[in-house]
């Protein structure tokens, strides 16, 4: 049956299209699916990884400060201090509602100032411990020349008395001979 209906070119031509529609919308089910799985557990880990303290921003675009993670009705909140000074105010938030942590900017010149200062002080440290590091290896260097000094020293003065001794030998057995001939 199903060869007489693959033989048939009326078939193909009616279902046709039919088939590779219903064959278009089977792929993008499955690879909608693949990609919804993949978001959430970005979103999960993401959640996983918040602690107190941290400084959020929401999907509706509040800025605050984590103050504490707890679980109501069994859904995931977080108590977030926004606002500074008198204008302090608390949030409870499902914790899905938070877009993203937020990294600190350098909001004027003069924080920039100071956070440049700081990476030039760290840089003058780092300059100043690599000059500390030459200088030890040529003190170890001058200090090696110097035992190396020391060490040809002692085998001259070494090498010296010996031929003093022999020399002093010699003038001995000199007088000695002299006295015998006398």
């Amino acid at each position: 049956m199903i060869t007489n209906l693959l033989e048939s070119s009326g078939f193909f031509e009616t279902y046709g299209i039919f088939i590779i529609l219903i064959a278009f919308i089977v792929i993008m089910l499955v690879t909608g699916s693949v990609r919804r799985k993949k978001e959430q557990q970005v979103a999960q880990t993401f959640v996983d990884n918040l602690k107190v303290g941290d400084k959020i921003k929401t999907y509706s675009g509040i800025y605050g400060k984590i103050i504490e993670l707890k679980t109501i009705n069994n859904i995931k909140v977080a108590v977030v201090e926004t606002g500074e000074g008198k204008n302090t105010s608390f949030l409870t938030i499902d914790i899905f509602s938070i877009y993203n942590i937020e990294v600190p900017v350098i909001d004027n010149k003069k924080d920039f100032n100071e956070t440049k200062s700081d990476f030039v002080d760290e840089k003058r440290d780092i300059a100043e411990v690599k000059d500390d590091k030459a200088k030890l290896q040529e003190v170890k260097k001058d200090e090696i020349s110097i035992d190396t000094k020391n060490a040809t020293l002692a085998k001259k003065t070494k090498n010296k008395n010996t031929i003093t001794k022999k020399e002093s030998k010699s003038e001995i057995e000199k007088m000695t001979e002299t006295e015998e001939k006398k």
